[in-house]
């Protein structure tokens, strides 16, 4: 695909992130893949109701790129994928990297306008989409093929025969409006991604023990960054597509999720209802907040954490209102930015998060 009009890193830039290990030091195989074989039962991703190993995950992706592959995708291509925060958003990612393909991806609260901006572009095989907002959008229209993410999840033919792409090249695109409210794409690597997911989850502490909840469309930094820096360390997602403070709530509680790095809206709303609920307690011990400050209101609530331990300890304290410092960091057409970090609670992953 060509993108030699997106500004490069900086050769000084790169030359540093490659000397200290942060670039080209990890393989796609060595995260989803790795992971089943080594603990094909431990848990992926939970979507709804469903609760998806590692081995059913890297079943579905493997079956994903054969679907993918045969349809054109590959290095020098690119798909459009149009979805939701769910498990086929996660296999259809996972999948287009593993084709070496770009990934454009557009959250499915977008336009067929959105998409057609997308898939103006001559290197596009390929529109992925929810059949209902394929039949919406009327996205036949692009002049583009179009598949339908359900189809890819259920492809019965897996490809594990694939090149590990090139973690330097383009690996997903992202679209914003950013200050100017015209649209434009944003291109990361592999590198920028996992770049961005370990100054997230390296101050969190985030490993496979984890459970994050994402609210965050899988179209954004955000909910991207997470879903690889979990899903390569070996812990979990726990998706949110329609975000309603007490069901989600109760998702998050029922299943355990010990990290948050979703907008402060999101996170607000959850400790409201959490005190409206008159919870005592809930199992989220760090919570990451990106590009915002956060309320005063949402400072003053005490979290108390007990970690799991021969000698059993109880750490209190206040919310503080956040400082800058390193977290998930955002390459926009080669250029960094840093986003602000809170940690509300620092305990050992078997923490739990008490509201009072």
């Amino acid at each position: 695909m060509d993108l030699s009009h997106a500004e490069a890193v900086p050769a000084p830039l790169r030359e540093h992130y490659l000397a200290e290990g942060y670039w080209n030091a990890v393989a796609l195989r060595d995260g989803v893949e790795s992971v089943a074989a080594a603990t094909p039962d431990r848990v992926a991703v939970i979507d709804g109701g469903a609760v998806w190993t590692y081995r059913a995950l890297e079943e579905r992706v493997s079956s994903a790129v054969g679907f993918l592959r045969a349809r054109g995708a590959r290095c020098g291509t690119a798909v459009v994928v149009v979805t939701p925060i769910t498990v086929a958003g996660v296999v259809a990612f996972l999948a287009v990297l593993r084709t070496g393909a770009v990934a454009m991806m557009l959250d499915r609260r977008c336009g067929r306008a959105d998409v057609e901006l997308a898939a103006r572009h001559d290197d596009v095989r390929l529109v992925l989409s929810a059949a209902d907002f394929a039949a919406g959008a009327d996205l036949a229209r692009t002049g583009r093929p179009v598949a339908h993410l359900d189809d890819l999840v259920a492809a019965a033919t897996p490809d594990r025969d694939w090149a590990e792409p090139d973690p330097e090249q383009p690996a997903a695109v992202l679209f914003t409006s950013g200050s100017t409210s015209r649209p434009k794409g944003v291109v990361h690597s592999l590198n920028t991604l996992r770049a961005g997911g370990f100054n997230w989850g390296h101050p969190l502490i985030a490993g496979p023990d984890d459970i994050a909840y994402v609210a965050s469309p899988l179209a954004s930094v955000t909910g991207l960054i997470q879903t690889l820096r979990m899903l390569e360390c070996g812990g979990a997602l726990l998706l949110d597509d329609r975000f309603a403070p007490a069901a989600s709530l109760a998702r998050l509680c029922a299943n355990g999720a010990s990290l948050i790095g979703s907008p402060p809206i999101i996170v607000e709303e959850l400790i409201r209802q959490a005190v409206a609920e008159d919870r005592p307690e809930l199992p989220v011990r760090a919570i990451a907040l990106g590009g915002a400050m956060v309320r005063g209101r949402c400072c003053s609530w005490r979290w108390a954490g007990t970690r799991s331990a021969p000698s059993a300890c109880t750490a209190r304290r206040k919310c503080r209102a956040p400082r800058r410092r390193p977290s998930a960091t955002r390459a926009r057409r080669g250029c960094a930015t840093r986003e602000s970090l809170l940690p509300v609670q620092s305990c050992a992953s078997t923490a739990t998060g008490r509201v009072s």
